[in-house]
């Protein structure tokens, strides 16, 4: 999951997608559609959640793991579940946000957990942009193995 962090990918996405994330940037759905289909294509599983819970573990001397807790109030492709729970690394000193207000959640999973892929993987929970998700997992190949946003 290291080799995850330090990818040129995540950080040319982070520069794209950094308003996905930022509810305080008020985006059109438009906007955020192209980024959602990427997610939803690039990951193994995406939902829509509430967050209930963070918490934060120490990860090495540098980076911090932020545990996310929520309850899954529709899945969009992958795994139905009622609650999921997954982590995300970051700097030692990043404060965890726990926005409860319904929102899409894109991620990948590897040893029987769920990650956060970075920064693009979480998107508002609008009505509009739930159905453009749906459609879009029900386009995705349901046989499909690898992830770009996973590697």
């Amino acid at each position: 999951m290291n080799k995850l962090l330090f990818s040129p990918f995540l950080f040319a996405l982070a520069s794209c997608n950094v308003f996905a994330l930022n509810p305080a940037v008020s985006e059109a759905p438009d906007n955020q559609k192209l980024f959602l289909s990427e997610a939803i294509v690039q990951t193994p599983y995406s939902a829509l959640v509430k967050h209930t819970q963070v918490d934060v573990e120490e990860h090495d001397e540098f980076m911090s793991r932020h545990v996310y807790y929520a309850d899954v109030i529709e899945t969009v492709r992958g795994n139905i579940r009622k609650r999921i729970k997954y982590s995300m690394l970051v700097e030692r000193d990043e404060e965890p946000v726990l926005d409860t207000s319904p929102a899409i959640v894109t991620l990948c999973f590897y040893n029987g957990a769920y990650y956060w892929p970075g920064t693009g993987a979480q998107f508002d929970g609008e009505p509009e942009l739930i159905r453009f998700a749906k459609a879009e997992a029900e386009k995705a190949d349901a046989k499909q193995s690898e992830f770009a946003q996973c590697d």
